[in-house]
């Protein structure tokens, strides 16, 4: 959210405990989301989360 501000005309952090935050930019709402993998075990179902730092290939086709 820290990269929002000054930005953004709003910010909201509803998903953040998931890995998304909102933001209202020139009266245009979006959702930014983390880039991630989900494994699941299969006994237990619980999940492994690996999170990374790189850009998704297809944010721009995402955003549209």
């Amino acid at each position: 959210l820290g990269l929002l501000r000054g930005f953004a005309g709003s910010t909201w952090n509803t998903g953040i405990a998931f890995g998304t935050v909102g933001a209202e930019v020139d009266g245009v709402r979006l959702e930014i989301t983390t880039f991630r993998a989900d494994r699941y075990d299969r006994v237990s179902r619980t999940r492994a989360t690996a999170s990374s730092t790189a850009a998704s290939p297809h944010a721009a086709t995402q955003a549209q």
